[in-house]
């Protein structure tokens, strides 16, 4: 179906709902950012680059016989000043790239920010307006280390299960922390994460519902 080598992790899975309806456009997360408003949206080290023009192409699929192959991409669209906390903080606008074929969980915009510890989630925007979150929420780390983990909120943890790892994409070989996301009943919800330091969201997959990976991205 696509490049990617998955593990095999704890027996326990469970799919009940999107990654990315979850962390990043709800926007449950850990922390809060960097104070400084003039802290760079575009660096070497930050996990999502968040130039404007930047765009990420995936494809989806259920994992079941016959399913098809549905693409999809991101983009950065630009940059916008909000409000938070009586100070003025620059986001990235990350958008669905229009008319294409989508999954619902991706059709909301997210104002997105690197700080320095992370990719941190402002807001979301949609055909209402711009919603901002009640704080700034770190989504994942710049840099993933095996065994820490992140409380989520909702019963959900995030637990880095590898760091630098090399897997196989349509894109060549790359070095990828690896995440899994854990129930605080003990199941694994999402038992691969794949996020590449300087590319962003690699893959996510469910094992019994559906994979979601990244086939080519555009960077200005």
């Amino acid at each position: 179906m696509n490049g990617y080598q998955t593990r095999s992790w704890p027996a326990k899975r469970r799919g009940l709902a999107c990654l990315l309806a979850i962390l990043l456009v709800t926007g449950v997360g850990v922390g809060c950012g960097d104070d400084d408003p003039s802290h760079p949206l575009i660096g070497g080290e930050d996990v999502m680059p968040l130039a404007v023009g930047n765009t990420w192409h995936y494809a989806f699929r259920m994992n079941e016989p016959g399913a098809p192959i549905i693409p999809m991409s991101r983009t950065i669209l630009e940059y916008r000043e909000i409000s938070v906390d009586d100070r003025t903080v620059t986001v990235a606008v990350e958008v669905p790239v229009p008319d294409e074929t989508r999954k619902a969980e991706w059709t909301a915009g997210r104002l997105l920010r690197n700080e320095a510890d992370g990719l941190y989630l402002y807001g979301t925007v949609d055909a209402e307006g711009t919603h901002l979150v009640t704080a700034p929420r770190r989504l994942v780390p710049n840099e993933g280390r095996v065994g820490e983990s992140y409380e989520l909120g909702g019963g959900r943890l995030l637990v880095c299960v590898a760091a630098d790892s090399l897997v196989n994409t349509d894109f060549g070989e790359v070095s990828a922390d690896v995440y899994v996301m854990w129930l605080d009943e003990g199941t694994i919800q999402i038992p691969d994460i794949y996020m590449v330091p300087g590319v962003g969201l690699t893959l996510f997959s469910y094992t019994t519902q559906s994979t979601t990976w990244l086939v080519d991205y555009d960077f200005d």
